[in-house]
C-alpha cells in the first residue's frame, strides 16, 4: 500500500516540476493535492504549504541583500550608539563622546574639475588597506539612518546602489537645522572623490568626506521604508511616530532583525 502511494508520489513530482515558476506554484500545488485526495493519502494530513506567488515575490527576494550580515551589524551598531547617547540623555547626564580623529587628514579631497570624467564606483569596489581617496570616481548614496551628531562631524548610514552599506563621516559641514534636514531619511547624494576611513577601531571605517563641495545633494526618497528601503511608506510606528514601513512584514522585521526597539523613543 505504502510503496503504491510512494510511486503517486513520484510521479506526481515529475509533472510537478516543470510547473515551478513565477506563476506555476500555485497549480503545482493544486495538482499535488488532487492526486493525494483522489488515493485518500491525504487525510488526517494539513495541506501542503508550497510558497504562493505573493510569498515568493516577498522582500527578501526582491531584495536579497537585506539579509547581509555585515549590514545587520552595522546598522544594529549604529542604533546602539544612538541608544546610549539617548539613556544619557534622558538622565541628564553629560555625554562623553569618544575622541574625535584629527581634523585634518593626509589626504586632501577636491571637487573634480571636470564632473563628467568621474567613472562611478560602489563600495564592494572600495577594499583598501589604508586611507584611500578615489580620484575622479563618483558613488552615490542613500541615507538610511538617523544621523548621530560627533564633536568635529557628522555621522550617518548609507546605502549604495547595490543595497551594501556603510558609515559616511562627513567632517567640515556646519551643524545647523538646515545641514541636518538635508541630511535626513530617504536622501540621496553624490560624493566625489570619496575618500575611504581605515581606523584602529571596526567604527572607524567608513567613506569620508571633507570637503563640502564634493557632496552634491539629488532628490530624496519619499517617506523610505526603514526596513527595506522602499519609498512612500504609509505605516508610521505607534510608539516613537517617526519609523515608516511600506507593510506590516517590514515593520516587524525592523524590529526583529535590525532591533528598532533601540531606538524606539517614545513621543
Amino acid at each position: 500500500m505504502m510503496e503504491h502511494y510512494y510511486k503517486l508520489a513520484k510521479e506526481a513530482e515529475k509533472k510537478m516540476l516543470p510547473w515551478f515558476d513565477r506563476d506555476g506554484t500555485v497549480q503545482a500545488r493544486q495538482f499535488v493535492e488532487m492526486i493525494l485526495s483522489s488515493s485518500g493519502f491525504n487525510e488526517g494530513f494539513q495541506r501542503l504549504s508550497l510558497p504562493t506567488v505573493a510569498e515568493q515575490s516577498c522582500v527578501f527576494q526582491q531584495k536579497p541583500y537585506l539579509r547581509n550580515a555585515s549590514r545587520k551589524l552595522l546598522i544594529i551598531s549604529h542604533r546602539k550608539f544612538m541608544n546610549e547617547m539617548n539613556q544619557l540623555a534622558s538622565a541628564g547626564d553629560s555625554i562623553q563622546l569618544p575622541k574625535d580623529k584629527p581634523t585634518t587628514s593626509k589626504l586632501t579631497q577636491c571637487f573634480p574639475k571636470k564632473m563628467s570624467q568621474s567613472k562611478p564606483i560602489t563600495l564592494n569596489e572600495m577594499k583598501p588597506v589604508s586611507d584611500t581617496i578615489y580620484e575622479d570616481r563618483v558613488i552615490e548614496l542613500t541615507i538610511i539612518e538617523e544621523h548621530i551628531i560627533k564633536l568635529k562631524w557628522i555621522q550617518v548610514i548609507a546605502e549604495d546602489n547595490n543595497g551594501d552599506v556603510t558609515r559616511l563621516f562627513i567632517h567640515n559641514v556646519e551643524v545647523s537645522k538646515e545641514n541636518l534636514i538635508k541630511l535626513g531619511i530617504g536622501q540621496k547624494i553624490t560624493i566625489y572623490n570619496p575618500i575611504m576611513q581605515m581606523g584602529d577601531q571596526e567604527t572607524d571605517i567608513g567613506i569620508r568626506n571633507d570637503e563640502p563641495k564634493c557632496i552634491v545633494y539629488q532628490d530624496q526618497v519619499h517617506q523610505l521604508c526603514r526596513f527595506c528601503g522602499g519609498g512612500n511608506a504609509a505605516k508610521k510606528c505607534s510608539q516613537c511616530k517617526k519609523a515608516l514601513y511600506c507593510s506590516q512584514k517590514c515593520q516587524q522585521h525592523d524590529w526583529k532583525i535590525l532591533k528598532h526597539k533601540l531606538i524606539c523613543f517614545k513621543v
